[in-house]
C-alpha cells in the first residue's frame, strides 16, 4: 500500500512542479498562466495561477511521500527488511 501512494505522491510533485515551471515560462513571454473555477455562461471568473495550483499539488504529493513512508517503517514487513536495525541478544 505504501508503493501506491508513494507513486502518487512522486506524480503529484512532479506535476506541482511543472506547473510552477509552465508559469514561470509564460510569465517570461509576459502570458497571464491562470485556471479559471469559475462559470464563464453566467460570467463568474475566478482566476487562480498555475503558480498557486502547483504549490497547492506539490504540497499534497509531499504529504502522500511522507505518508507512504510513515506506513512503510510501521508495517510488519518492514521490521525483516535488511535495512532494519537488528537486536543482539546477549
Amino acid at each position: 500500500m505504501h508503493r501506491i501512494f508513494n507513486l502518487v505522491g512522486v506524480l503529484c510533485c512532479v506535476t506541482g512542479a511543472a506547473l510552477i515551471v509552465a508559469n514561470v515560462a509564460l510569465a517570461s513571454l509576459g502570458f497571464d498562466a491562470t485556471y479559471n473555477f469559475g462559470d464563464p455562461s453566467q460570467f463568474e471568473f475566478i482566476l487562480i495561477p498555475f503558480w498557486q495550483l502547483g504549490l497547492a499539488i506539490a504540497f499534497l504529493g509531499t504529504v502522500f511521500v511522507l505518508w507512504s513512508r510513515w506506513l512503510h517503517r510501521g508495517s510488519p514487513s518492514a521490521a525483516h527488511s535488511p535495512a532494519a536495525p537488528q537486536k543482539r541478544h546477549q
